[in-house]
């Protein structure tokens, strides 16, 4: 979460001057959190084999 660059809005052709944004985004972590669990969503980026094996 948090706030759109005003450089994404210049990409696109806004003024930045006069538009500004929130992103938010609800990746696939967090369902797998909630189902199983999972108290710290770093977690799912440590690599560690073993963790990630529990969910095949």
């Amino acid at each position: 979460c948090g706030m759109v660059d005003p450089a994404v809005f210049t990409y696109v052709n806004y003024d930045a001057s006069q538009y500004s944004g929130f992103a938010f985004g609800f990746g696939v972590e967090r369902p797998a959190m909630l189902k199983y669990g999972v108290q710290d969503i770093q977690d799912f980026f440590r690599g560690d084999i073993r963790f990630l094996h529990q969910f095949r």
